[in-house]
C-alpha cells in the first residue's frame, strides 16, 4: 500500500504536465530505486502515459549533484538540503513526506531549541563556518 501512494505521489501531477517524461535519480542502494521498480514492474508510467527515466548515482551527494544541474528532476533527500537549495535560488517546488527519517538538525547545547516544537515559526538557515 505504501508503495502505491508514493509512486502516485510522484507520478500523478508530472503526468498532468505537458512534457510526459520525467529523469529520476537514484541513489545506489536507495529506497527510492524499490519504488522505480514498481513503477516499471506494474507499468504505472505506462498507465499514466509516462516515460520515465532513472539514472543510479554513486552517492547521495552525486544525486544532489545531477538535481542542481538539471540532469534529474526527482530525488529523495531531506529538508535539510531543501532548504540549502531554497537559500541558493534553486527552485525546489515540491517536497513529499517520503519516509519516517527527515535528516537531523544540530543546535548548541545552550540553544533555546531543544526539540521540533521549537521551531515553530522559525527558518532553517545554512550557516557557512569562517
Amino acid at each position: 500500500m505504501k508503495v502505491w501512494l508514493v509512486c502516485a505521489v510522484l507520478l500523478v501531477p508530472i503526468a498532468w504536465a505537458q512534457d510526459k517524461s520525467v529523469r529520476v535519480g537514484l541513489q545506489a542502494g536507495g529506497t527510492l530505486s524499490w519504488i522505480m521498480l514498481a513503477i516499471e514492474r506494474y507499468g504505472l508510467g505506462r498507465e499514466l502515459g509516462l516515460e520515465v527515466k532513472a539514472t543510479t548515482f554513486a552517492s547521495k551527494d552525486a544525486n544532489r549533484l545531477a538535481l542542481r544541474s538539471g540532469e534529474v528532476q526527482i530525488v529523495v533527500d531531506d529538508f535539510v538540503e531543501v532548504q540549502l537549495l531554497r537559500d541558493r535560488g534553486f527552485p525546489v517546488r515540491a517536497i513529499h513526506p517520503y519516509s519516517l527519517l527527515t535528516g537531523g538538525v544540530a543546535v548548541p547545547v545552550k540553544s533555546p531549541i531543544q526539540s521540533l516544537a521549537d521551531l515553530k515559526g522559525r527558518s532553517i538557515r545554512h550557516h557557512q563556518p569562517h
